[in-house]
């Protein structure tokens, strides 16, 4: 074996010194990323996560008068109004559209024929009931109401009449109307209710629009309420139904009312009625 030199001794030397820093390096540099791996993840684990938890809209967004209520929303400090998410969000999207669709009305129609008070004793609405018996079948499912009832309000024939023998409303000046209508359904269970006969009841309430100088073939439906329910452990349900909105109205315009099945309307003219009011 021959004896290695001075200078390979040294370079031996020097070779086995840098493996060993460049291995203590790299022990350095895994001990400092290990602690701050475990810094990071305690301090991940610790800390509190902050999520927006609120649904937020401008209160001027929400009201038209100054004095207008918001009793289920919270008017912030800001000029905001906020609910917290998955509370109270459907009365702060009534709130928000229910005045996007009075400011849309405003808008739109600035044309209106608007009402001037005349004497007390001029009505200019109208307001009937529903029969007290049970209403038969008729075509296009029409409803017939009761004028002569002590609850039903009757204008002079020169600004609405009502048809009793068809159930329409005519309208006999042109204006701006808030129309509605109001229908308590009484529907019988379906008794036995297996795999192949689920309970499903349905119902369809809405107030047409017969246009002047046309037909009913030519009505359409102007509001219209629908929905569809299980009826699968009790023989009878009620549902009540409620329609009303404005619309500008012609001289000799005629509305009435329709649903899914007139014999299931519950006869009782404090539950039942139709009207239109002038505004």
């Amino acid at each position: 074996m021959e004896n290695q030199s001075p200078s390979d001794e040294q370079k031996k030397r020097r070779t086995i010194k840098m493996r060993c820093w460049l291995f203590l390096t790299l022990n350095v540099l895994i001990t400092i990323l290990i602690i701050l791996t475990v810094n990071y993840i305690v301090k991940d684990t610790n800390c509190e996560i902050i999520r927006e938890t609120r649904i937020c809209v401008n209160c001027s967004d929400l009201v038209i008068h100054p004095d207008d209520t918001i009793e289920t929303v919270h008017k912030m400090s800001d000029g905001t109004c906020c609910v917290a998410a998955g509370q109270n969000v459907y009365d702060l999207v009534h709130l928000y559209t229910s005045r996007w669709l009075k400011n849309n009305l405003a808008e739109r129609n600035a044309s209106f024929h608007r009402f001037k008070c005349g004497s007390e004793n001029e009505r200019h609405t109208i307001k009937i009931v529903g029969q007290q018996k049970r209403q038969e079948k008729m075509h296009h499912n029409k409803v017939l109401w009761d004028s002569d009832s002590k609850m039903a309000v009757i204008p002079d024939a020169k600004y609405m009449t009502h048809h009793p023998e068809h159930g329409f409303i005519e309208i006999k000046r042109t204006g701006l109307f808030f129309v509605y209508s109001q229908l308590v359904l009484e529907h019988d269970g379906p008794g036995n209710v297996d795999e192949y006969n689920n309970g499903l009841i349905s119902y369809q309430h809405s107030i047409s629009l017969i246009t002047a100088g046309s037909d009913q073939i030519h009505a359409r439906s102007i509001l219209l309420n629908k929905d569809t329910r299980c009826s699968c452990t009790k023989d009878k349900y009620r549902f009540t139904s409620q329609l009303g909105s404005a619309f500008q109205l012609n001289k000799g315009d005629k509305l009435f009312v329709r649903v899914s099945n007139v014999t299931e309307i519950v006869p009782d003219p404090v539950m039942n009625h139709f009207g239109v009011h002038r505004l």
